[in-house]
C-alpha cells in the first residue's frame, strides 16, 4: 500500500530517522512556535484551542481531523488521550490491528476490503494536506523506484497500472486547493523500448 510506505518513510528536512510519531512531534514543535511567536497570553490554552480546532477542517478522509487529533494529544499529554495508541496505528494504516474498542473510541467503522484501497488514497491526501495547512510544509515527492517491474504485466493487468500511475498524477488536483506532490516514477532507460 502507498500510504503505509509513505508514512513509514516520512521524514522531514533535518530528522535523522522517519516515522510518523517524529513527523507528529514536528508539527506540535512547529504550532508551539506559531503559538509563541504570535505572542499568545497562554501558550497551552492556544495549543488546547489548536488541538480542538483541528477535528473540524475538511479532509478527504472525513474521519482524519479527528484521529490526528487524539493522536496529537496522546504525543502532548498521554494522560489525556485514551486512544492515542489507535489512532496512531489508524495513521499509520493498520487498520486491520484495531479492535472493536479502539474503532469506539475512535468513532470509526470497519472498513470492508473493498474500500481499503479508497482510504489509503483518502489518507494519504489528508496528511499531505495537513503537512502542507499546518506544518508548514511547502511540498512532499514521493519516489516510485523499479517501476520497471510493474511493466511485466500484460493486457488488463498493464492497463491497471497505467490507470493507477495517472490515479497518483492526477489525485493531488483533485483535493480542494491542491495538496503540492511530486510523484517522481523512476525505471530503467529502456523501459520506454518495452512499452
Amino acid at each position: 500500500d502507498i500510504y503505509q510506505a509513505y508514512v513509514k518513510a516520512l521524514q522531514l528536512p533535518g530528522d535523522d530517522r522517519p516515522g510518523l510519531k517524529r513527523f507528529l512531534r514536528r508539527v506540535l514543535e512547529y504550532k508551539k512556535e506559531q503559538i509563541q511567536h504570535a505572542g499568545a497570553p497562554d501558550p497551552e490554552a492556544a495549543l488546547a484551542l489548536w488541538l480542538e480546532q483541528v477535528p473540524t477542517d475538511d479532509y478527504p478522509e472525513n474521519a482524519f481531523g479527528r484521529v490526528i487529533a487524539e493522536a496529537l494529544r496522546a504525543l502532548e499529554d498521554p494522560s489525556q488521550a485514551g486512544a492515542g495508541e489507535a489512532a496512531l496505528r489508524w495513521l499509520q494504516g493498520d487498520i486491520a490491528t484495531l479492535a472493536k474498542e479502539d474503532l469506539s473510541a475512535l468513532r470509526l467503522a470497519k472498513v470492508p476490503a473493498k474500500a481499503q484501497p479508497d482510504l489509503g488514497q483518502n489518507l494519504l491526501m489528508s496528511m499531505l494536506q495537513f503537512a502542507k495547512t499546518e506544518a508548514g510544509i511547502q511540498g512532499t515527492v514521493i519516489l516510485f523506484d523499479e517501476v520497471e517491474t510493474l511493466f511485466n504485466a500484460t493486457g488488463k493487468a498493464l492497463q491497471r497500472v497505467l490507470s493507477a500511475m495517472r490515479v497518483m498524477i492526477d489525485l493531488p488536483a483533485g483535493v480542494p486547493g491542491g495538496v503540492p506532490l511530486l510523484g517522481v516514477f523512476s525505471a530503467v532507460p529502456d523501459i520506454l523500448e518495452q512499452l
